[in-house]
């Protein structure tokens, strides 16, 4: 475990951004599972089911980001959502656009630069939904919140949005080790990336692990207020777009 936390602490004080995020690409790149039929058939999680359930409002204008090979896409256009969709990813963009036509279920799914929004969904809409994890591979809390700003630009006022994300609970030895060795990388390497506590590679993967505070504090700078958390079965949380009189 030492081992682990020294090597996976000294890459992420030596990968800057950039290289953090072709990283995530090419490892969504070999994962053939989201281009299945099965799987993108298999619809919302249970967690995901109960809360587009209890918060979004049937047959409401929703923009999905991370839409992967299209699993909560076809799921939320089958439900009788209105879905506009984007991915970095062009090959699950093709499937899931693909399939989207064959069903001939509403809305259409734009290619997009990582951690952007495409210029052609302008909106407003009535709900959001973050592909699972997605907001997780997202390098550094100022990308996060510039995302959820771009995303409020586009909400009408009190629309919910769902996200999910690695639920990080007490701090771990291995955790503040990782930390503290890419931190001092980070500095030897002169890096203009400062490593945050809660960073970490997974499946050769950026992410990003979240305790209640620090997702419910992202959410609310960018202009979403957080109305509902959970940690388990899956970290997620549903938050409005807050009135900017308020």
């Amino acid at each position: 475990a030492a081992l682990e936390s020294l090597h996976t602490g000294v890459l992420l004080g030596l990968l800057r951004a950039g290289a953090l995020e072709r990283l995530t690409q090419m490892s969504y790149r070999r994962r053939a599972l989201y281009l299945e039929p099965g799987y993108n058939a298999s619809g919302l999680f249970d967690w995901e089911r109960d809360a587009v359930a209890q918060h979004l409002r049937a047959g409401s204008y929703l923009l999905l980001s991370g839409c992967g090979g299209g699993r909560e896409l076809l799921a939320l256009a089958a439900g009788g959502f209105v879905v506009d969709a984007f991915d970095p990813n062009a090959d699950y963009v093709a499937l899931a656009r693909r399939t989207l036509e064959q069903e001939s279920l509403p809305g259409k799914v734009l290619q997009a630069e990582p951690n952007a929004v495409p210029a052609d969904f302008a909106g407003p809409y009535e709900g959001f939904v973050l592909g699972w994890l997605m907001y997780a591979h997202i390098v550094g809390r100022d990308q996060r919140i510039a995302f959820l700003r771009s995303l409020r630009l586009r909400a009408t006022t009190g629309a919910p949005l769902l996200l999910s994300f690695w639920a990080r609970r007490a701090s771990s030895r291995r955790e503040r080790m990782q930390h503290a060795v890419a931190l001092t990388t980070a500095r030897l390497s002169f890096n203009p990336r400062s490593p945050e506590f809660g960073d970490d590679l997974n499946q050769q993967a950026f992410v990003h692990w979240f305790d209640e505070a620090g997702i419910a504090s992202e959410l609310r700078e960018a202009g979403f207020q957080p109305i509902s958390y959970a940690a388990t079965p899956f970290g997620h949380v549903v938050a409005i777009a807050a009135d900017p009189t308020d």
